[in-house]
């Protein structure tokens, strides 16, 4: 819609594009449960985002960091293949 962003946005939507195909290819593999990749990306990144997000718009509330490597242990232990009930 706003091409003169398109050029801007390259980099960012290539990291997101190869994550996304990461994420699939260990679907694939039996390493991951099954779910659209998109929606797993998002999973994986949408909290970290929206916790930088909520901390500088209500710093009192969400004044602590995340952490994002026990994000994505969780992460990974909740979507691991054998895991899930």
């Amino acid at each position: 819609r706003q091409p003169d962003l398109l050029e801007v946005m390259q980099t960012p939507l290539t990291i997101i594009h190869g994550m996304v195909a990461l994420l699939e290819r260990y679907q694939q593999e039996g390493v991951l449960i099954e779910e659209p990749p998109t929606q797993a990306f998002l999973a994986l990144v949408g909290p970290i985002f929206m916790g930088g997000i909520l901390r500088s718009v209500l710093m009192d509330v969400f004044a602590g960091p995340v952490a994002p490597a026990a994000h994505v242990e969780r992460y990974l232990a909740g979507r691991r293949v054998g895991t899930r009930k």
